[in-house]
């Protein structure tokens, strides 16, 4: 019993993270911070997040925390380059498209 729950314990985290993430809605909508480190941190947080999530295979849930960072970061091209990567990888063209345009926007000499 005891293996079998600290097999499962893995899952807690994300689960909570998943539910604070999508909470009431607020996906994809600003969010604000009480200061710029604050919002450096949530967007690293959530960066590891997804690199767990594709590391297990979970390439949506991936995508979903990518596209937060990217909403939160909107100003780094790195933040949308990646999360138009996976949204590449989760088959969604489109997010992915619109990912990358506004990493060209940012930053016309990003390209890879």
């Amino acid at each position: 019993m005891k293996r079998l729950l600290a097999r499962r314990l893995w899952l807690l985290p994300m689960a909570l993270a998943l539910a604070l993430l999508f909470a009431d809605g607020e996906a994809g909508k600003p969010r604000k911070f009480s200061s710029e480190q604050a919002r450096r941190d949530e967007a690293m947080r959530l960066f590891d997040l997804a690199q767990a999530y594709g590391r297990k295979g979970m390439v949506k849930e991936s995508a979903d925390a990518l596209e937060e960072v990217a909403v939160i970061a909107d100003d780094n091209p790195d933040a949308q380059y990646h999360a138009g990567m996976a949204h590449l990888q989760a088959g969604n063209l489109a997010d992915a498209k619109r990912r990358w345009v506004k990493c060209v926007a940012l930053d016309p000499a990003h390209n890879t």
